[in-house]
């Protein structure tokens, strides 16, 4: 057996999906590396002499990026024996007709790219909530989708009974970005 080659970037800000992944990667109990890099050039170069030199089965991506759906695209391609597992944890919303539409429009076909190549190549998906496991199966009826959200711990968040128990008025509490694609109505 073979070792589990965890791919991620090392400029992407440790909250959502990179905390799901470091702490995936702290758990695994296996045989694992990881390729940690700035530049898609060096993380292909390295990714490339890395599984063409090591005895790699399993391969983690950290995010659903085309960009990296791409060079995991790349290893199946020279390596068919090769596992690829990867998230997929939302969709950006539709671009609107905005001074920002390119920029919104390009970041939002990078996923829907990415997210699609995942659906038809990759050997499982997981992600955090029901929305994203039925569009995932839309593009494949047979992908192999983990659902598993980790939740808020104290680590974020005061326990309820300590916020409610201040003598301070609270109006709401405001989740940002908090929509059906990202698991709105799986606490609902």
């Amino acid at each position: 057996m073979g070792k589990t080659l965890f791919l991620g970037h090392a400029d992407t800000g440790m909250r959502g999906g990179p905390v799901i992944f470091t702490s995936i990667y702290k758990a695994w109990s296996g045989e694992k590396d990881m390729i940690f890099e700035k530049s898609y050039k060096t993380m292909i170069k390295r990714l490339l002499t890395y599984v063409l030199k090591s005895k790699v089965d399993k391969i983690i991506m950290e995010n659903e990026y085309f960009s990296d759906v791409f060079i995991a695209l790349l290893i199946k391609i020279f390596k068919r024996k090769i596992m690829i597992y990867g998230p997929a944890y939302h969709i950006p919303p539709k671009p609107s007709m905005n001074k920002q539409f390119t920029k919104h429009f390009l970041h939002y076909a990078d996923y829907k790219l990415g997210i699609w190549f995942m659906a038809v190549s990759y050997n499982a998906i997981y992600t955090e909530n029901s929305y994203m496991k039925h569009y995932l199966k839309s593009i494949n009826s047979k992908a192999n989708i983990i659902v598993q959200s980790p939740g808020i711990d104290n680590k974020y968040l005061k326990p309820l009974s300590y916020i409610l128990s201040l003598n301070k008025d609270i109006d709401f509490l405001f989740l940002t970005s908090f929509t059906y694609n990202k698991g709105m109505y799986d606490y609902l």
